[in-house]
């Protein structure tokens, strides 16, 4: 059976397991007491993953054998690594942290493609251990998602990048704002899309619905609304950048589909839906999430109308605390009658918009 159908099986057994045991303990979160999946269980239900992504083949995904060439070409020596860097014009910081595991283990790219699972899961953990008030949830909708394999077998470079932002998150919900632009200054020399993230901790403060995310709705109607005149501007914008080679090619082309476009905008329409239930909670976290979501939104029918390979990986920085929000919402807006069904309606449709990803989108099943 394919490693694409035994994850979510897993995952089954997982969330099996989960309502028979008690596997979740009171903590303390950024000053509040909530209660939380202990340590150990969510490191197994999500460790087939990591050690999946990190024992992968080299061939057979699609940007994992480019990554394994570029390992094999670094240097091994340090002072012939400085001078490989002086010739990358940009994301230096990927190179650096792949010349030292190179250093330290040689040709041998296996330690690259595991470390790179390692940290980006740790991460991935950590993140919703800490926020998701049902972290089965979050995890299975980041699996099915198929966010996993995007990112994890693919994007390694950007969702490293993605990573070490979420890694500190915490200083963006307790509004450390410089020392989190220092981190996402830091994750930037990974993955030059991360500087995005500096006006987006700015615009997702404060209550959802507000000026600042409604102007964001308003940038992208306006953007497909007059697809050819903001293609144009993002193009007048980007010349002379690190951007502008991207930028003349994004006419030739295609946008995000608009099924992604969708299934992304779920999280954002419920909050709208049930908006007074959650101003009502007031819970920041999930304040941030509702933001955040809108902004996913926002991007999505951006890249939609523009460039599903350019704009289409800028949703990544903020789309995680979707997986946070819908079981929130879920729990929060509808009654109990109606929360049975939507659970059931929920992994029923997420599933087949995980097999129409695996099969005609990636060809894996």
């Amino acid at each position: 059976m394919k490693g694409e159908i035994l994850i979510i099986a897993w995952i089954a057994v997982v969330a099996l397991v989960g309502s028979q045991v008690n596997y979740k303990r009171t903590e303390f979160v950024n000053g509040s007491a909530v209660v939380r999946c202990v340590p150990l269980f969510a490191i197994i239900a999500f460790l087939p993953v990591i050690l999946w992504a990190g024992f992968r083949p080299r061939y057979g995904f699609a940007d994992t054998s480019a990554y394994v060439t570029m390992y094999l070409n670094l240097p091994e020596d340090f002072n012939e690594l400085r001078e490989y860097l002086a010739t990358i014009d940009k994301d230096k910081g990927f190179y650096l942290l792949s010349g030292i595991i190179k250093m330290i283990f040689g040709s041998n790219y296996r330690p690259f493609l595991l470390i790179s699972a390692v940290f980006q899961g740790a991460c991935i953990i950590k993140f919703y251990r800490n926020y998701s008030p049902d972290y089965i949830m979050s995890i299975f909708l980041f699996i099915i998602s198929a966010d996993y394999y995007a990112w994890m077998m693919n994007g390694i470079r950007q969702f490293l990048a993605v990573t070490i932002i979420y890694f500190a998150i915490s200083l963006l919900v307790r509004k450390k704002y410089i020392l989190f632009c220092v981190v996402v200054l830091i994750a930037a020399t990974v993955h030059q899309t991360a500087i995005i993230m500096i006006p987006i901790a700015l615009i997702v403060q404060g209550k959802p619905w507000n000026k600042k995310t409604l102007l964001m709705i308003a940038m992208a109607l306006l953007a497909v609304f007059f697809t050819n005149q903001f293609t144009s501007l993002l193009n007048t914008a980007l010349e002379d950048t690190a951007y502008s080679a991207n930028a003349t090619e994004m006419a030739g082309q295609a946008g995000v589909n608009p099924l992604r476009v969708a299934v992304y905008a779920v999280p954002a329409v419920l909050a709208f839906v049930g908006r007074k239930k959650l101003d009502k909670e007031n819970n920041q976290v999930i304040n941030i999430s509702v933001n955040m979501s809108i902004i996913t939104l926002a991007l999505y029918l951006i890249a939609m109308v523009t460039s599903g390979i350019m704009m289409g990986r800028l949703p990544i920085y903020t789309s995680l605390f979707n997986y946070i929000l819908l079981p929130y919402e879920i729990e929060h807006i509808f009654d109990n009658k109606s929360r049975l069904f939507l659970r059931v309606a929920l992994v029923l449709l997420y599933m087949a918009y995980y097999y129409y990803l695996m099969h005609f989108a990636y060809g894996r099943i």
